[in-house]
């Protein structure tokens, strides 16, 4: 187990090794910002601040403390791109009737709590224990962390395979892992802590909708948080946790953070208790009132109560990210494939602006058939709630509407197509989308290829593959934006 000194050193030597990469992706987003100006249509979404820092001068540090009780602490990296909800649409998915208190052990909605180990791999803990939730009671499982780490679209730019395990991730990471089915693997084809998983492994489960919850910056955020768990089941969600700031009371598992530090620690939010009393928190560094929230970590049965502890609704770091929570499932089917060209999911969101920024924008993917299929289905990432119609067809001048879906939440979604379209083998065929997001200007999530926190994205996407557009008839290919951009855009065929 490495001492706090050992991991200092560590980071140090990894951040020299990145400061020269860290400086390119600096510039290939300062390059996007250029293209933006250079055509007035093209509005890029904000930068999330968390990674602009990331990327500064200084180079970013992934969190690399130890606990004196020999827990890691750290394994997040900043999600490039951060997804927002109005008060408005708020409003409308929060439940009219939330109990005082809820915990999901109590309605067998939870597997047996984890443990990481000495590795930032909390982000994958979480983001398998929110999916092994979802299934519950109905379907218990173990799902691998190890293939979410190896196999997020990222490769370590040290060329350090363990590297991957100190880096850390995020959620929209294990989002865009689960959206073109390259997991979730089971525990025993994936055992963690190991470079290859078995030959010929499956997926297990095929993920159709996820929402993305946005972070805790707007007033019904702890609404929307207990609504999501109380009808889907954990939320994976981020926090700051440091046992040297005296935060923590580990008679009563309860912890309370009143600072301004990063985030730095993945983690479930798994109930609630709006009377849990403020008192039971350190003396002296006690919140302004009662209520707490019930948290699963991934640090075995022996920490906490069982593995789970306490945080207080008054914590300012909790929830500070992008926040998943899985919505609807599919069994893996033989007869179906899945194309898609945005390997890593979202990392990015524009809009189109004349004299007034626009709130719908349409978005479209280029794809060839490998065999006899028909085209029964679209999905794609959207940053904000809203609608979307989706369009199929086999060139960008002739696309046939194909149904339209209403978007409570960010996230990932799918719809199948009221008329499939029929593709031969070799034949190249167009999902579509028209995405209105109201009071949010920038429709279109994107995928670029970045370098950042010790992460190298492998991104394959080529002129021909995705468009964007203000109106549906002019289209521009997305990697005029950047090399490797596409739309977070994926079709499905039946074969």
């Amino acid at each position: 187990m490495d001492t706090v000194a050992q991991a200092q050193h560590r980071t140090r030597r990894r951040v020299t090794r990145l400061g020269a990469l860290l400086v390119a992706a600096a510039a290939l987003l300062l390059g996007l910002a250029a293209i933006a100006a250079a055509g007035p249509q093209f509005r890029l979404a904000p930068v999330n601040p968390d990674f602009t820092a990331a990327l500064s001068a200084q180079g970013f540090t992934p969190p690399a403390l130890t606990l004196s009780t020999g827990l890691p602490v750290g394994g997040y990296v900043p999600d490039p791109f951060l997804v927002r909800t109005s008060p408005a649409a708020a409003s409308r998915f929060v439940s009219p009737s939330l109990p005082a208190a809820y915990d999901l052990r109590d309605h067998d909605k939870l597997t047996p709590v984890r443990d990481q180990g000495q590795f930032g791999t909390c982000w994958a803990f979480s983001a398998m224990g929110v999916l092994e939730s979802f299934l519950m009671p109905a379907r218990p499982s173990d799902f691998s962390e190890d293939n979410l780490v190896n196999y997020s679209g990222y490769t370590a730019t040290s060329g350090d395979f363990m590297a991957l395990y100190d880096t850390g991730g995020n959620y929209s990471m294990a989002l865009a892992y689960l959206a073109r089915q390259a997991g979730p693997k089971s525990e025993g084809a994936d055992a963690y802590v190991t470079p290859d998983f078995t030959v010929g492994a499956t997926t297990r489960i095929w993920i159709d909708d996820a929402m993305m919850l946005p972070p805790n910056v707007f007033p019904q955020w702890g609404d929307v948080i207990k609504t999501a768990i109380m009808e889907q089941g954990a939320v994976a969600t981020m926090m700051y946790f440091d046992e040297t700031v005296n935060c923590y009371d580990a008679l009563n598992a309860a912890y309370y953070y009143g600072g301004t530090q990063a985030i730095n620690h993945g983690v479930c939010i798994v109930g609630w208790d709006d009377a849990f009393p403020r008192a039971s928190f350190l003396p002296g560094r006690q919140p302004s009132s009662d209520g707490a929230w019930l948290i699963r970590n991934s640090w075995g049965k022996d920490w906490g109560q069982g593995g789970y502890f306490w945080v207080s609704y008054k914590d300012t770091a909790l929830g500070q990210a992008n926040n998943l929570v899985i919505t609807k499932v599919e069994d893996p089917s033989g007869a179906q494939r899945v194309y898609g060209h945005d390997r890593l999911g979202m990392t990015g969101g524009m809009g189109f602006a004349g004299e007034v920024a626009s709130e719908t924008a349409w978005m479209a993917g280029v794809f060839t058939a490998l065999g006899n299929e028909r085209v029964s289905a679209a999905s794609l990432t959207v940053p904000a709630p809203g609608t979307v119609t989706f369009y199929v067809g086999r060139s960008l001048s002739k696309l046939v509407e194909a149904g339209t879906k209403t978007l409570s939440m960010p996230g990932f979604y799918t719809m199948d197509l009221k008329e499939p379209l029929r593709v031969a083998k070799g034949q190249k065929f167009v999902v579509a989308a028209r995405v209105h997001t109201p009071d949010n200007s920038f429709p279109v999530a994107l995928q670029s290829p970045l370098i950042f926190a010790g992460l190298q994205a492998n991104c394959t996407a080529r002129p021909g593959m995705g468009y964007v557009s203000p109106d549906g008839s002019k289209w521009i290919d997305a990697t005029t934006l950047s090399e490797g951009t596409t739309v977070c855009l994926k079709a499905t065929t039946t074969r």
